[in-house]
């Protein structure tokens, strides 16, 4: 198996979060679920389902034979699993299985993404890169997720400017609690060059105020 799935800090509210063996379980079936429809021995096994037992499902988690049992008739209580009895075994389906499923082609945006990796454009500079996934997770947290579409204007605004603009940008708004992010901040901000007529008046009153 490969991949990985996402789960948000909000499951510590979760009604199960402190029993230990029904966890346990729960992420095991998570875990296990297929993240894809395909067949197993004639039978289709949807998304989110998976064929196991319960002395199989003692093996790999290490709970006992009851204590399976009654972990997953909890979970059946609350609407977390459905149990499927067939010839080829039991099929166990995790409903609202896509909230825990990472899709590699698009990003969600219905929880915080405090723990995902971005997928950017391959052209970005590993600093913009950081700078990205910093903005994603801020807008997030203050409960102010972007779509897609709006993630896509970005890559294309942080393309434009250089490393040391994103990186100002993008913490100064985090620092001010902004919602967006103000490019022209950047440049009230810098210092343009000054020129040979003001270098050559500075050090001329440097020098009269050396000979005082």
């Amino acid at each position: 198996m490969s991949g990985w799935i996402k789960i948000h800090r909000k499951i510590t509210e979760w009604e199960w979060y402190d029993d230990v063996n029904t966890f346990r379980l729960f992420m095991h079936l998570i875990l296990k679920a297929n993240h894809k429809a395909r067949n197993y021995r004639g039978v289709n096994i949807e998304l989110g389902c998976l064929m196991t037992g319960r002395e199989l499902l003692s093996k790999e988690t290490g709970l006992s034979i009851q204590q399976i049992r009654t972990c997953l008739d909890r979970l059946k209580s609350t609407n977390e699993i459905t149990i499927k009895s067939t010839k080829q075994g039991t099929i166990i389906q995790v409903l609202n299985y896509k909230k825990y499923q990472v899709s590699t082609n698009e990003i969600t945006t219905e929880q915080p993404q405090s723990n995902q990796q971005v997928t950017t454009n391959k052209n970005l500079k590993k600093e913009k890169e950081v700078m990205l996934d910093k903005w994603i997770q801020y807008r997030s947290e203050i409960k102010k997720p972007l779509k897609q579409s709006t993630i896509n204007n970005l890559l294309k605004d942080f393309e434009s400017y250089s490393d040391n603009c994103v990186t100002f940008v993008v913490n100064n708004s985090i620092s001010n609690g902004w919602q967006g992010l103000f490019w022209d901040k950047y440049i009230e901000t810098k210092q343009l060059p000054k020129s040979i007529e003001q270098l050559q008046y500075e050090n001329v009153m440097k020098q009269l105020e050396a000979n005082k």
